[in-house]
Order: structure tokens, then C-alpha cells, then sequence
């Protein structure tokens, strides 16, 4: 049988209590098989005997719970306002990490006085941040852009969402999405040209369904559709 050993330091002068619970429940302190030291308030880890219940609950999985007794994942947090904040030591600004805050957000970053969001996700997908906008602001990306030459047979030198380019006859070309746009709304900026320092050509764009655009390139000296070498297209939507 294991013996119960109660040892006072020679040096200290605190007290050590073991009270009895104020409950008809019995309390059980189940020590570990293996070396180590249970751990009370003051020490490392702090433990305040006020603290709601299951404020901290570890399953059988290994799942660790903060506000909830039953963790569904490696981290749960539940509260009505789930605040993640990390603040450095050395005055240093910090951050905090919102879920599930103002109606129809999803996850929010902000400062540490929580006085201006950073980045926000919103409930639709929507992603706003604030990087020179003075505040989190929707962020409009290029949904797809191609550069390619337009002459003998068409050849992309680079491109983001275009999966290829139609030649349909002198001056006149299809650029195809990898993914369609959501529909036919957006605008297309394009930009046309012989090479550096060539002038008097340019080129235009329509939306041709939400699957691609419609180039047209010309000579605007006179006014003839012509294939260029370089033509530079985006897609915002």
C-alpha cells in the first residue's frame, strides 16, 4: 500500500490547508503514477478556487476545453464573446482575434484597445482589411489577368485564372477563365501595343458571358483591327 506524506519546509512559514469541499458530493485528489508536483494558486500555474466550473476541461482524447466540458476539437473556446488576445512583455502593441462577433462577421482582427479592426471575415466570404484604407474595407481582387502576344500563333507569357486564349482572326481574341466569374458584371482594363515605344495601338474588352472576355486590338492610326505582340488584360470583379 502507498504511504501519505506530509512534510513542512524548514524555512517557510505558510500554511498548508485541505478544507472539505462545501458539498454533499465527494471530492477525490487522484495523484499520478508518475513523479511530479500538483500544482495550487501563487505557483506557475494559477488556479483560482472562484472560477466557474469546466472554465478548463481536458477529455480522454487529449482535447482541451476553455469555457466547455465537452471539446470537440484540439482547442475549444466557448463564451458569448471569445476573445483571443496576445500582448507583448515589452510595451510592444499587441492584437486580439474576435470570433463570432458583430452581426454577420465571422472572425475579426484588431488592435489591442480594440479601437480598429484590422481584418475582418464576413458570413459571406467577404474579406476586409484595412492596409491604408483608414479601416477595414472590402478588398476587390484581380479575378484573373493574362499577358500575351497576339500575333502568329497567340502565346501567354504569364497569366493568373485564364486557362487559354481564342484567336478569333485578326484583332479579335477570347480570353477563357480557369474559374468562371460569378456572372458577367465585372470590368475588364486592358492595354495594347507593339512592343516599347510602338504608339497608335490600343485594345478594348467586354465580358463575353461570365467565362470570358472579348479583345479587340487595333491600329488607331487607321482605325483597322491588328494583331499586337503585347496585350495586357485584368478582371475585376
Amino acid at each position: 500500500m502507498s504511504k501519505v506524506s506530509i512534510k513542512g519546509n524548514a524555512s517557510g512559514t505558510g500554511n498548508f490547508s485541505i478544507e472539505a469541499p462545501n458539498s454533499n458530493v465527494d471530492r477525490t485528489l487522484a495523484l499520478p503514477d508518475e513523479a511530479g508536483t500538483v500544482l495550487t494558486s501563487g505557483g506557475p500555474i494559477d488556479v483560482n478556487d472562484s472560477a466557474p466550473a469546466d472554465s478548463v476541461a481536458i477529455d480522454s482524447s487529449g482535447n482541451v476545453g476553455i469555457g466547455t466540458s465537452n471539446p470537440s476539437t484540439l482547442l475549444s473556446l466557448e463564451n458569448s464573446a471569445p476573445i483571443l488576445s496576445a500582448t507583448s512583455t515589452n510595451g510592444a502593441s499587441g492584437f486580439r482575434v474576435f470570433v463570432s462577433g458583430a452581426a454577420g462577421d465571422t472572425f475579426r482582427v484588431f488592435n489591442e484597445d480594440q479601437s480598429s479592426n484590422q481584418l475582418i471575415v464576413r458570413g459571406n466570404g467577404d474579406l476586409r482589411f484595412n492596409s491604408g484604407y483608414g479601416s477595414a474595407a472590402t478588398a476587390y481582387g484581380c479575378r484573373a489577368w493574362v499577358n500575351f502576344n497576339g500575333t502568329g500563333t497567340v502565346s501567354i507569357r504569364e497569366s493568373g485564372n485564364v486557362s487559354s486564349i481564342t484567336d478569333n482572326g485578326t484583332g479579335s481574341y477570347y480570353v477563357n477563365f480557369g474559374n468562371a466569374m460569378p456572372d458577367a458584371l465585372g470590368i475588364g482594363v486592358t492595354d495594347g501595343s507593339d512592343g516599347p515605344g510602338a504608339f497608335n495601338r490600343a485594345a478594348t474588352s467586354a465580358f463575353n458571358g461570365n467565362t470570358r472576355t472579348q479583345i479587340t486590338s487595333f491600329n488607331t492610326g487607321s482605325n483597322n483591327k491588328a494583331d499586337l505582340t503585347h496585350i495586357l488584360h485584368s478582371v475585376f470583379r
